[in-house]
């Protein structure tokens, strides 16, 4: 029988078979996702997103955000510091404040709008610079929506409860799953977790990725969330004596202590430096 030229046309050629092919493969993905996007959320998710839900950017008034933070790091990536113990205070968009340190050796780095300081005890000296016009504000777009959207392309591991520091805390371990590797080009990390199960907050968390060289501990203590739009804590007046000196940008991140420029411009308080040239 002939063919005719209608059923010719419609013939497959190898360039329709491999886009018939390609059209499943994003189907298949599509179906994924759906399948994953309505699972139910992993049982960690409601705290951290308590935690991510402070530095959303876009909200209105934000909460102030208190705690006594300790980063912990390990590994070979070069992040500048091993072991920091800072006070933290925040307020989203545009209200950070950082202190380590006894009376004499007290560091303290705050931003206040468009104006950031450095005060340094040992040597009395008062940095100060205001931020260009159009700088970032502090905190992240939608922070708590993304994680939600993200954890459904990981892998959780639950562990029963453990006591750490008199607290019953129950640890999670995530890592991202095959949809994740696959299709999201997510690299190959670790993230355990300990949540407070009295506080329903993380008490810790950790971060390894091997590839990078990265193993960070961030321990969260004595947080305390204060719902007053008050000014009173945000002061940028240098104390008595100190030796004032308006800084550029470039000379305020290098006089930052290296655990201190890592949370600013973690929390976009800063924007980060310029890559050194090779």
């Amino acid at each position: 029988m002939r063919t005719s030229p209608t059923l010719q046309a419609l013939h497959p050629s190898p360039n329709l078979v491999s886009l018939v092919r390609v059209l499943c493969g994003i189907l298949s993905l599509v179906l994924a996702l759906d399948c994953r996007l309505h699972a139910a959320d992993p049982a960690w998710v409601p705290p951290v997103q308590r935690v991510t839900g402070w530095l959303e950017s876009g909200q209105n008034q934000a909460p102030t955000v208190r705690t006594e933070l300790e980063l912990v790091a390990q590994g070979k990536a070069p992040l500048g510091f091993t072991n920091l113990r800072t006070s933290l205070a925040l307020r989203i968009p545009d209200r950070l404040h950082l202190a380590a340190g006894t009376n004499r050796t007290r560091v303290e780095f705050g931003r206040m709008g468009d104006q950031t300081w450095l005060w340094e005890a040992a040597s009395r000296r008062w940095s100060r610079l205001r931020l260009p016009t159009g700088s970032s504000p502090m905190g992240f777009p939608a922070a708590g929506s993304l994680l939600g959207v993200a954890a459904k392309g990981c892998d959780t591991t639950a562990f029963p409860p453990v006591r750490i520091e008199g607290e019953s805390c129950a640890p999670f371990r995530i890592r991202p799953g095959g949809l994740a590797r696959d299709y999201l080009g997510s690299s190959d990390f670790t993230l355990t977790l300990w949540i407070n199960q009295t506080a329903g907050l993380p008490l810790a968390t950790r971060w390894q990725d091997p590839a990078a060289g990265i193993d960070l501990t961030a321990w969260l203590r004595r947080v305390r969330v204060e719902r007053s739009t008050a000014e009173a804590g945000w002061s940028m007046r240098p104390p008595t004596g100190a030796r004032v000196e308006e800084v550029t940008l470039e000379t305020l991140q290098r006089r930052l202590p290296a655990g201190f420029s890592f949370l600013a411009i973690e929390l976009s308080a800063l924007p980060a430096p310029a890559p050194t040239p090779r």
